[in-house]
């Protein structure tokens, strides 16, 4: 049974933060957004955070997806009576009046001989209107073919008093999935907390991601690439995410020249970008961004992708620390090394574990079985299996010929031979 889980939020600053993270793929798409508040903009009212979000963020991304290019989409915040009422309008199709009282319903698709069927599974709207309910109101439609349609969600929501609250999730209920319970691995610096880089030119997306990560990560801002270059000139970090679209030096421009030096580039990097933008991310994975996040993002799922790749480096720094390996300047590792080093290491600290599965390497590395098998054998050749089984070899063997440590026979050997014994 679903509930709501309620919290006192600023009203204003929630639909705004929201809305403008469609910013970037509005300018990409040459559409137009206006926002309207049409109340005071410290009213604070109870609200589930996580559903409301996903009740707005469905009607926005509804309205891109029938809004061409030189079209409008506007969110209107407004007030009737005890009711707040969300107004989210586009310039598209429309929709046609034989599906319009269908369009809430699961997996619909239009019939209509000339509407092509629509990408996604069809559930977006359907659980928008579920959650809304849920609230206590629903959502109400008017469309007209070739003009444009309006989606009105009427919400009865209790006022809060104007005192500062809570406006993100708390921070031992930010992470919920299994990827996050591991705890954040200490700096080799003592005990100061892992430092990230934000690098946005939306100084509301930059404060809300602040604020978010404060409690777990050190953060610093710069507001484009040249900014972050500075920055990065004066000061160590272990994680870097930044925008695509900035002025003055874009998030792929940027990334091009963090990856030239050769102490930067070890800095994992987590690209934001609009969830459509395909290019975007093949662009991003050649320069090797570490990891995407699609804009409006789920700031659960970007604090567990946070906290893996910094844990990972971490567990990384420790074992070249401990078996005194030294990274050459010129061996700038790709995005694809640095997986299969991270999965070596981990495999090497573990083969005389018995539980050590495949599902435990892909857990670790931040993918899914499946992914982990595909990836595996697309930059290694080996399947999981295979993989830990050649370095139970590796291990064997070392021991054979007196050297204790595999790390260290794979390090006189590759000196000897030219490459590692894994990569033979």
């Amino acid at each position: 049974k679903m509930e709501l889980h309620l919290t006192t939020v600023n009203l204003h600053n929630i639909c705004h933060r929201i809305f403008y993270t469609y910013e970037s793929l509005a300018h990409y798409r040459n559409i137009n957004l206006n926002f309207s508040y049409g109340i005071d903009t410290n009213r604070r009212v109870f609200l589930d955070i996580e559903k409301f979000e996903k009740i707005l963020n469905n009607l926005i991304h509804n309205a891109f997806k029938h809004t061409r290019a030189n079209g409008e989409i506007g969110l209107k915040i407004d007030q009737e009576n005890d009711t707040f009422l969300i107004v989210v309008t586009d310039s598209g199709k429309g929709v046609h009046p034989h599906d319009l009282p269908h369009i809430f319903d699961r997996y619909f698709q239009s019939q209509q001989n000339n509407i092509p069927a629509q990408g996604g599974t069809g559930v977006g709207l359907t659980l928008a209107m579920e959650y809304a309910r849920l609230f206590g109101g629903g959502i109400k439609v008017e469309s007209s073919l070739g003009k444009g349609s309006v989606f009105t969600v009427h919400l009865p929501l209790k006022l809060a008093k104007n005192i500062v609250a809570a406006e993100y999730p708390p921070a031992d209920h930010v992470v919920q999935d299994k990827l996050s319970e591991k705890p954040v691995l200490e700096l080799k610096t003592g005990n100061s907390k892992p430092v990230v880089l934000i690098v946005d030119d939306n100084l509301e997306i930059s404060r809300y991601l602040v604020r978010s990560l404060s409690h777990q990560y050190t953060c610093k801002t710069a507001p484009d690439g040249n900014e972050a270059l500075k920055i990065l000139e004066k000061q160590k970090f272990d994680l870097i995410i930044s925008d695509v679209m900035m002025p003055n030096m874009d998030g792929f421009e940027f990334r091009a020249k963090v990856r030239q030096n050769s102490q930067w580039k070890q800095y994992p990097f987590v690209m934001l970008t609009a969830k459509v933008l395909e290019e975007d991310r093949i662009a991003g994975l050649q320069l090797g961004v570490d990891d995407y996040i699609a804009k409006p993002f789920n700031i659960k799922e970007l604090i567990a992708r946070i906290q893996n790749l910094i844990q990972n480096k971490l567990e990384r720094d420790k074992w070249w620390k401990e078996n005194s390996l030294e990274v050459e300047s010129e061996e700038l590792m790709t995005a694809e090394e640095q997986m299969l080093k991270d999965a070596e290491v981990f495999v090497m600290d573990r083969l005389d574990d018995p539980e050590l599965k495949p599902v435990l390497l892909a857990t670790h590395l931040g993918y899914s079985q499946r992914q982990l098998e595909r990836l595996l054998k697309k930059y290694s050749g080996f399947t999981p299996g295979a993989f830990r089984r050649q370095f139970a070899t590796i291990k064997e063997v070392c021991y054979n010929v007196g050297i204790d440590s595999p790390a260290r026979f794979s390090t006189l050997f590759k000196a000897r031979f030219g490459k590692s014994p894994s990569e033979l």
